[in-house]
């Protein structure tokens, strides 16, 4: 059995993290003990009889679990209600400007981290008219803050809460900004990174510069929607996500030019990790980062105490200092993400891959992949947790296509540290690169085979039932092919629910009623073709029609139909549907197109609306007067003003019509 996987009171650090890990997504999702304790029990037993732990590691890691799940609790009861109690009062705030993001009509969003009415610790943020005001420079000024709130297009309270950012505001008054006139670290590393994105701006093409300095900084705003999910559907992008792979590049890289100076291992490891925390502050520090550099840290600090290195203990001492400082990340997508890669990087990967024959190219070859596949393996349930969708061809693109992503990182990093002589050059070669990578994921991404999207409130669950059958086999047989054998059981099992999920999915009708503040936009969807129905044409409605059309995986578009200001919607429609098929544009008869105008690479027809209709084989959609209606079997549905029938409807609402005439609605969650 593999060092990395014994099963030894020796390797405290491996029980102390899974269980404070354990610990805390306990108290994040149930908070309650008598859930937590009972789970806490029968995982003991298990432990004890089914996976035959020795008795002092069971009740360490109970006690570990227990510390884990009473330090959110508290944190949850002190830090954050302390903050979160001044919501909705009108409050002093002092402190400094971390980061700020400048928007159009002259607004800006301001990142303040200081002291509310001179006594609470606490990060806020304030969106507000722009103003000139740097990173570092002091501000005070009066505000009402709010709680960030979970929307459908995004989970502000969720993403915030686990920055440790509690409190936001639109509502400011008498701000006073007092610009910084000494050295600031932080200000000299926002200025080098401002002047680094300019260079790489004016070196190359916008798509090629957004990836670039995704990959260097972690800035995702530059990339093209459409092109950030081909990265993904590719399985390569996690590149633009700064983490483990381009901290181990920076690292490598200040390695070899101090090694090329004979330095000493100790003024090494100094001068490196000096260098790691000037690269973690000019990302953002990001969870995915920071625990990048905990790990990091832990292997380069390996050698001078006489230590081997272990990616296992790095990854679980990581996980516990960070959620030390805010336990809220336990449940930030970008820190789970990044754990669960270097579980399968460090850990399973290895692992694996371990007693295969390694000699010869081919070897060598067969190897790469299968570890690659591996990772992958490993990656999957979380990427499908958090995004409900995986890259089927993941592995190969890894091999194949992260190596010219690196080149381009690399080369990327060398033009960064000169860029005092205004190293066009480098930047045009790697944003090159960058347009090499980016044909080849539009190329790939665009086929259908090469991604799978898992549609199903269920698949979650699905997903743990899966990592805990996959774990619990291991740790009764111990071996890789008992291991592998898991591995592919448990990919038939999800294929076959999807199976039946799909199955099921084309029996029934389903209606979205979108949009920001009342219904702006009808999604009717059979499997995985719809019609969109836009009463409204507010701008806005594209993207919750993006959003649910990516959440369910539907490609097909036979209707696209905008019954009102059409001139506002025809521009969003065509950039936010550009990745589906749509068969065919409706729009009001007096809405007048140039001769050949195209909306979403359609010829638009246009109508009244007196009486609009499309029949499908079990079903229809259908406008009357501006009343939207859908037939199926026994069911009918109206809509018109904000009502179906007497009943009045709230935004983003799911019904769903059985062919017996019944019908079931739900909330719609982000993602």
């Amino acid at each position: 059995t593999s060092a990395v996987f014994q099963i030894s009171l020796k390797r405290k650090m491996v029980y102390a993290g899974t269980a404070w890990a354990a610990g805390l997504i306990a108290a994040a999702f149930s908070g309650h003990l008598y859930i937590a304790v009972p789970a806490a029990l029968i995982s003991a037993l298990l432990f004890k009889v089914l996976f035959r732990f020795n008795l002092k590691a069971i009740i360490f890691m109970l006690v570990v679990y227990f510390m884990a799940f009473c330090y959110y609790g508290a944190y949850n009861s002190t830090v954050y209600k302390n903050i979160i109690d001044f919501a909705g009062q009108e409050i002093n705030f002092s402190g400094v400007v971390t980061d700020y993001k400048d928007y159009a009509e002259n607004k800006s969003t301001y990142f303040l981290k200081g002291k509310i009415n001179g006594l609470q610790q606490a990060q806020i943020i304030i969106y507000t008219d722009a103003s000139d005001c740097d990173v570092g420079d002091k501000i005070s000024l009066k505000c009402i803050p709010e709680l960030p709130e979970n929307s459908y297009l995004f989970s502000g309270l969720d993403y915030y809460k686990s920055d440790g950012i509690y409190l936001q505001s639109d509502d400011v008054s008498l701000m006073e900004i007092k610009k910084t006139s000494g050295f600031s670290l932080r200000k000299m590393l926002y200025k080098f990174r401002e002047n680094v994105s300019g260079a790489i701006d004016s070196s190359v093409p916008s798509d090629e510069s957004g990836m670039l300095k995704g990959m260097l900084f972690g800035e995702k705003s530059g990339i093209d929607q459409n092109d950030k999910t081909m990265l993904y559907r590719t399985g390569i992008g996690h590149v633009t996500a700064v983490s483990g792979l381009h901290i181990v590049l920076f690292c490598t890289l200040i390695t070899f030019l101090l090694r090329k100076f004979g330095t000493s291992k100790l003024l090494e490891f100094a001068i490196s990790e000096i260098f790691m925390i000037l690269f973690a502050l000019c990302c953002g520090m990001s969870p995915s980062i920071m625990r990048a550099f905990v790990m990091m840290t832990l292997v380069n600090s390996a050698p001078l105490f006489f230590r081997y290195t272990d990616s296992l203990n790095s990854v679980c001492i990581a996980v516990i200092l960070l959620t030390l400082f805010n336990p809220f990340m336990i449940i930030n997508q970008s820190f789970l993400l990044s754990v669960s890669g270097a579980l399968g990087a460090g850990v399973f990967g290895p692992y694996m891959t371990g007693n295969l024959n390694s000699f010869g190219r081919l070897n060598k070859t067969r190897n790469n992949i299968l570890y690659m596949l591996c990772v992958s393996a490993a990656v999957t349930p979380m990427s499908v947790i958090c995004f409900g969708e995986f890259s089927a061809i993941a592995p190969l693109s890894n091999l194949i296509i992260t190596p010219l992503c690196m080149l381009s990182l690399l080369i990327a990093m060398i033009a960064s540290m000169l860029i005092f002589i205004n190293p066009i050059l480098l930047f045009k070669i790697s944003g090159a690169i960058c347009r090499i990578v980016l044909n080849l994921s539009r190329l790939i991404g665009k086929n259908k085979f090469t991604h799978t999207k898992l549609i199903g409130d269920f698949i979650p669950a699905v997903m743990i039932i899966i990592l805990i059958f996959c774990i619990s086999a291991y740790l009764i047989f111990k071996s890789r092919k008992y291991s592998a054998i898991t591995a592919v059981v448990s990919a038939a099992l999800l294929f076959f629910t999807c199976v039946f999920y799909n199955y099921y999915s084309a029996t029934v009708i389903k209606i979205a009623l979108l949009g920001k503040n009342d219904v702006g936009v009808i999604i009717v969807s059979k499997g995985y073709a719809a019609d969109i129905i836009d009463i409204t044409g507010k701008a806005s409605n594209s993207r919750y029609a993006e959003k649910y059309l990516e959440n369910c995986g539907i490609t097909e578009i036979n209707n696209l139909i905008i019954t009102d200001n059409a001139y506002h919607a025809v521009s969003a429609y065509n950039d936010k549907l550009s990745l589906c098929n749509v068969k065919n544009v409706v729009i009001p008869s007096d809405t007048y197109m140039r001769n050949g105008s195209k909306i979403c690479r359609k010829t638009p027809k246009y109508s009244d609306y007196s009486s609009w209709n499309a029949y499908y084989e079990a079903y229809s959609v259908s406008i009357v007067n501006m009343r939207v209606k859908v037939k199926f079997m026994d069911f009918l549905f109206e809509f018109t003003d904000g009502k179906s029938g007497n009943k009045v409807y709230k935004t983003n609402i799911l019904l769903t019509a059985r062919s017996d005439g019944t019908m079931n609605y739900r909330r719609l969650e982000n993602g």
